[in-house]
């Protein structure tokens, strides 16, 4: 009898201690936090948000690495990847974001990236009192601090937490061998008509660094310069970056014989050291950079 008695106090013990941490789960989750966005305002939530909106594609990303895409309503038209992100609403683009869908959602949250071209966005939203958390990832310590942002922000930070220390671990370990290895001189092509390149501030020329490119202009003092054919003749790179999108073959055929015709005397042309990756992958500052420095160094001759 008295053995019963020891276990039904047992266990209940351990209902009651469970039911002490539910409730203490459920209070932390509906406490007060603050977080100070890539703008340098103090964002404060009440709770964590349980209908967010993002506008960038690597945000969009990042929400779905740490598993918090349960909470995600809205989408850019850009979000294509997981998969599944291409089943949520879409909002428009970067060009023409539809704002009544956007306050339709009725978020608790928007996330957003914000630059010059893509400030009266955010204005707009702001007018509509949306409240707005911007997140400017411009290298991999940037796409490490969104990612534990993005896990605080949806009560997430153990899992958010350990895929950017593990991004940044990772990032070390490449970074430790690509400088001892001797770099190629390569041209980056951002955009055609006219050629767009990109400068060392910019997310692509740290990919370039671990991937053993010397960026040949990444001293430029501007982020994004537009260059000549001419120039880049004088400059003769050993090889061309060209990420491309991989739904337009055709199109990459094109520049790529525009290139070879242009850039004829270059070093990278005589040995036909293009390489090509998908833009989708390297032009985003997410959870995938680092896949995106192994798919560069694969190619890299």
């Amino acid at each position: 009898m008295l053995v019963k008695k020891i276990f039904v106090l047992f266990f209940l013990s351990l209902f009651f201690s469970s039911c002490s941490k539910k409730e203490e789960k459920i209070s932390t989750s509906n406490s007060k936090f603050t977080i100070k966005d890539d703008l340098g305002i103090e964002v404060s939530f009440d709770a964590f948000p349980q209908r967010i909106v993002s506008m960038a594609p690597n945000i969009t990303e990042g929400i779905y690495a740490i598993g918090a895409d349960k909470n995600l309503v809205g989408v850019t038209e850009f979000c294509d990847y997981p998969p599944e992100a291409k089943q949520k609403t879409k909002i428009g683009g970067y060009d023409n974001v539809n704002f009544e869908m956007v306050a339709s959602l009725k978020p608790d949250i928007t996330l957003l990236t914000v630059e010059s071209t893509s400030r009266p966005n955010y204005q707009a939203l702001q007018n509509l009192g949306i409240k707005l958390f911007v997140i400017n990832a411009k290298n991999i310590d940037g796409v490490a601090a969104m990612l534990k942002n993005l896990g605080k922000i949806t009560g997430r930070e153990k899992e958010a937490d350990v895929l950017a220390n593990n991004l940044i671990r990772q990032r070390d370990s490449i970074k430790t061998v690509a400088q001892t290895n001797v770099k190629s001189r390569c041209l980056v092509i951002i955009g055609t008509n006219p050629i767009m390149t990109a400068s060392k501030t910019s997310f692509i020329n740290e990919l370039m660094e671990l991937s053993g490119l010397q960026n040949i202009y990444a001293e430029s003092s501007v982020d994004y310069p537009t260059i000549s054919y001419e120039d880049i003749t004088v400059k003769s790179p050993s090889s061309i970056l060209l990420p491309y999108d991989t739904t337009k073959t055709d199109k990459l055929k094109i520049e790529e014989e525009e290139l070879a015709k242009s850039l004829s005397s270059t070093e990278a042309i005589k040995k036909n050291n293009f390489i090509v990756v998908d833009n989708n992958v390297v032009f985003r500052p997410g959870p995938r950079v680092i896949d995106a420095v192994r798919i560069i160094r694969s190619k890299v001759k």
